[in-house]
């Protein structure tokens, strides 16, 4: 068995304002775990988690996209790779 585990990524919050490096950064801790993965799986769950969390989609909306066994169905928004991070991979 093969298992791998996902990371964080920076989220940046708050009003930014006129000077560099004005904007907050606060961490979101996304712990994925599976046998296998898809090409940007992670990316794409991560990214529909930070839509729902802005509002663009509700929380019921999570189940209606796992059930529907789709990449369409979920958000449109794909996670930057930046900030993500394959912490550890475990072989049996």
């Amino acid at each position: 068995m093969h298992e791998e585990r996902g990371g964080a990524a920076p989220v940046e919050s708050g009003d930014c304002g006129e000077e560099a490096g004005a904007c907050q950064r606060e961490y979101v801790l996304v712990e994925v775990i599976g046998k296998r993965f898809l090409h940007k799986m992670v990316r794409i769950i991560v990214g529909t988690l930070v839509d729902v969390g802005r509002g663009v989609l509700s929380p019921s909306d999570m189940q209606r996209i796992i059930d529907a066994t789709d990449r369409h169905a979920s958000s449109v928004t794909t996670a930057p790779a930046r900030g993500l991070s394959l912490v550890w991979t475990k072989y049996d």
